[in-house]
C-alpha cells in the first residue's frame, strides 16, 4: 500500500492506457450522432442555390465570392489586373446579397476581394444565408457545436487522472518517464480530436454531394467559368454553383481568376487594364483571355 493509489506506475500505466483508448474512441463515435441535425433534408432544388452551397461549403466568405464573381460577370463590378475592384453598374433589385457586397465597395473609390470579403461577410444579407442553412439542418447551430467540443471532456477527464498522478509521482520521487510520454501522447490524441470539429451536420454533407453531383451532370458548356450567360441564366447559374463548390479552381478564365485572387498573371498584356466579365472582357470590351493578344487597336488599356 506503499505505492499512490495502491497501484504501481506498470499497473496505473496499464490501466491508463486502455480507459483513455476507450475516453476518445467513445469520443469520436459520439460525433456523428450529434452531427445528424434537427431537421429533414431542405428540397433537392436547394442545391443549386449557390449562395447557399457557398455557405455549407466554407461559410460566408465563399457566399461574397460568389456573389462578387456574379457581379463581375455580369458588368456590375469590374477588377483590374492589379486586383483592384470597382463599381461599374447596378446589382439587380431582387438579389439582396449581391447589394450587400455592392454596397460594401467604396462608391468613388476601389477595393481588394480580400477586403472586400472582410466587410460583406458580416452584413446582414449574407448572414441570413448562412442563418438558413443552420435552421434548415446543414450547418452546425452554436449549441451543436459546443456539444460536439464538450466530448473531449470525456477523454479529458482520463487525462486529468493521468496528470494528478504524474504529480504524485513527482512528488514523492518516483520514476515517471513512460507516465510523461503516456500524457504527451493523449495530449496529441486530444488535440487532433479538438482541431477537427467539423461545421457542417451529416445532412450538410449529403446536401454538397448533390450539389456536386447536380454541377458535374451539367453539359461542359454549362458548367464551365463565368461566361458571360446573363444574370439568371443557366450557363450563369451553373458557373456560380462552381464557384460555390470549388472557389477559384472553379474559374477556367485565368486572367479573371488572377484579377480576384492574386495569383501571378501570365497575360502579356500592360498592367491596369479591367477584366469586367467572364470573357475577360477588359476596359473597352476587348479580349484579353483564351490567347487573345492585347497590343494594337484591340488593346485593354483606356
Amino acid at each position: 500500500m506503499s505505492q499512490p493509489w495502491g497501484l504501481s506506475g506498470p499497473e496505473f500505466l496499464g490501466l491508463y492506457a486502455p480507459a483513455f483508448a476507450a475516453a476518445a474512441i467513445a469520443a469520436g463515435l459520439l460525433r456523428p450522432v450529434l452531427r445528424r441535425g434537427r431537421t429533414p433534408v431542405p428540397p433537392a432544388a436547394l442545391d443549386r442555390d449557390p449562395y447557399t452551397v457557398a455557405a455549407v461549403q466554407e461559410g460566408a466568405g465563399r457566399v461574397v465570392e460568389v456573389a462578387v464573381v456574379a457581379m463581375v460577370d455580369a458588368q456590375v463590378l469590374s477588377v483590374s489586373r492589379d486586383r483592384r475592384i470597382r463599381r461599374t453598374g447596378v446589382p439587380p433589385e431582387g438579389d439582396a446579397v449581391q447589394r450587400a457586397v455592392f454596397s460594401a465597395v467604396p462608391e468613388d473609390g476601389t477595393t481588394t476581394l480580400a477586403s472586400l470579403t472582410f466587410r460583406a461577410a458580416d452584413t446582414e444579407a449574407v448572414r441570413r444565408v448562412t442563418e438558413a442553412a443552420a435552421k434548415s439542418g446543414l450547418l452546425l447551430d452554436d449549441g451543436q457545436r459546443a456539444r460536439i467540443g464538450g466530448l473531449l471532456l470525456i477523454p479529458g477527464a482520463v487525462l486529468l487522472v493521468g496528470v494528478v498522478r504524474l504529480l504524485i509521482g513527482m512528488s514523492a520521487h518516483r520514476p515517471v518517464t513512460f507516465l510523461v510520454l503516456m500524457l504527451i501522447a493523449s495530449v496529441v490524441v486530444m488535440f487532433a480530436l479538438g482541431s477537427s470539429r467539423p461545421r457542417r451536420t451529416r445532412r450538410g454533407d449529403e446536401f454538397l454531394a448533390a450539389s456536386r453531383s447536380s454541377h458535374a451532370a451539367a453539359p461542359p458548356a454549362d458548367r464551365g467559368s463565368v461566361t458571360g450567360g446573363g444574370p439568371g441564366s443557366p450557363t450563369a447559374a451553373h458557373a456560380a454553383l462552381g464557384v460555390a463548390l470549388l472557389g477559384s479552381a472553379a474559374l477556367a478564365d485565368v486572367e479573371l481568376r488572377h484579377a480576384l485572387w492574386g495569383a501571378p498573371s501570365v497575360s502579356s498584356s500592360g498592367g491596369g487594364s479591367s477584366c469586367g466579365s467572364s470573357s475577360s472582357s477588359c476596359g473597352g470590351g476587348s479580349s484579353c483571355g483564351g490567347g487573345s493578344s492585347c497590343g494594337g487597336g484591340g488593346g485593354c488599356g483606356g
